[in-house]
């Protein structure tokens, strides 16, 4: 598949001032970051689509409850086959949520991200 480049939810131009396409495993990393940097309700078109941030904003978040909904997020992609390896960690400190995964995509491909900042 091939689609627009977005970084940090704004389209990427070149140096020519044209739009940027990703493809390939770059495409198949950025749809799991749009997935789980959306949240659940804002898509107006699919109200289900994103993630549940409820359990997410909270002073101490529990992280079985926020694991499961990432587990939920995932399930809505049919790219994601199958989730090898889901951990979730709060710094209490900065008042962050980081997530890091290992996922099997369409094509076996794998998707490994460590450090994706879910709330900061």
């Amino acid at each position: 598949m091939r689609t627009l480049e977005v970084t940090n939810g704004d389209l990427v131009f070149d140096s020519n001032m044209e739009l940027r396409m990703v493809d390939g495993v770059d495409e198949k990393v950025q749809s799991v970051e749009i997935l789980l940097g959306t949240p659940q309700g804002q898509y107006f078109l699919n109200t289900r689509h994103g993630l549940n941030y409820d359990p997410l904003l909270v002073k101490q978040p529990d992280l079985e409850r926020v694991r499961a909904e990432i587990l939920r997020a995932f399930r809505q992609s049919p790219r994601i086959e199958e989730v090898l390896e889901l951990d979730v960690e709060f710094d209490r400190e900065e008042r962050r949520l980081y997530a890091d995964f290992k996922i099997r995509m369409e094509g076996d491909t794998v998707v490994e991200r460590e450090g994706v900042e879910l709330i900061g």
